[in-house]
């Protein structure tokens, strides 16, 4: 007949589940509670390094490992084995092979194809190194590549868009290197009311390392503007009034402004040929002949002024009339 044994804890390869690894013994331990000591125990611990303790009513007892034994240990919600008399975690990392060079911190690479054996990987590194130190065995991390792509185009001023920008009020623009771009989201000006006016769709690009916000000293010194849709844009006052002739504002031929003349007031002047004028009109007090003829008709003086026309004028103009 075959021999039933009833086995003895200590002796068995599987163990009662523990409540954690500890190195120092609980201030009120319960009955009946088991734990794995740590290795730098103390208090009544002190000595009992890797062993199981367990509590009775009054007092602890140990329970001395040998390789193989295995248990649960519910703090980590893993198993524990035994392995050169030495508790360790019973995971994958177990059932792995690794090569007996393996270098802390390396990335783990697969040796073969059966997979059960790695080796030695790539290392990671914080920084994208240069072509005269860059290697095939290094991986950069992904804040080292942003990094080294923002340097990149920093120090090229290559474009970057930023987005849309509001320029109806200041400061029209943020800080910004070389090569920010910003498309015009709200008409306004660049650089307070004295800077040049941008139009909805324009582009504004940063010329200038390090510009603060809402610093244009002079046009064209920290940014400049692309503008959208030029055919037909015409740039002047707000106030302008239908009908009016336009002048020009200043020298630049870029800008013009109501004259305040009216089209209508011209034409009421100038009707079937004929040109009307009151001595107030008059600008200058003599208006000198320019040609050698004469119209016998206009030979006396109007008050101050003289009058006089050549003979190419006369062959367009029907009558000069004169009021009061």
């Amino acid at each position: 007949m075959p021999q039933n044994r009833i086995p003895v804890l200590e002796q068995h390869p599987w163990q009662h589940q523990v409540i954690s690894i500890l190195n120092t013994p609980p201030a009120s331990p319960v009955a009946g509670e088991r734990y794995i000591i740590g290795k730098t125990p103390t208090g009544a611990w002190v000595g009992k390094s890797e062993q199981i303790a367990w509590r009775d009513a009054t007092q602890w007892w140990y329970d001395v490992p040998v390789n193989g034994w295995s248990a649960f240990v519910a703090s980590e919600n893993k198993f524990y084995v035994v392995q050169a008399n030495a508790w360790v975690p019973d995971d994958i990392g177990q059932f792995i092979n690794k090569i007996a060079s393996s270098t802390n911190n390396k990335l783990v690479q697969w040796d073969g194809v059966n997979g059960n054996q790695v080796k030695d990987g790539l290392t990671p590194v914080t920084t994208v190194r240069a072509s005269g130190t860059a290697d095939d065995a290094s991986i950069p991390t992904e804040k080292a590549v942003r990094d080294a792509i923002g340097a990149v185009l920093g120090a090229n001023d290559a474009m970057v868009y930023k987005g849309a920008i509001a320029c109806a009020a200041n400061p029209n623009y943020p800080a910004a290197d070389a090569g920010h771009t910003y498309r015009v989201s709200t008409a306004g000006k660049i650089g307070g009311a004295s800077g040049p006016n941008v139009e909805v769709g324009d582009m504004i690009i940063c010329i200038l390392d390090g510009s603060a916000s809402g610093t244009h000293a002079t046009v064209g010194a920290n940014w400049s503007i692309i503008q959208n849709n030029l055919d037909g844009t015409v740039i002047g006052p707000t106030s302008a009034v239908a009908d009016r002739i336009a002048s020009f504002d200043g020298t630049s031929g870029k800008l013009i402004k109501d004259s305040a003349l009216a089209v209508s007031t011209v034409t009421g002047h100038i009707a079937d040929g004929t040109i009307h004028f009151t001595q107030a009109q008059i600008d200058h007090v003599n208006i000198q002949n320019k040609g050698v003829n004469t119209h016998a008709q206009i030979d006396t003086h109007i008050a101050a002024a003289s009058i006089h026309r050549d003979m190419v004028y006369s062959s367009s103009l029907k009558s000069i009339i004169y009021t009061e």
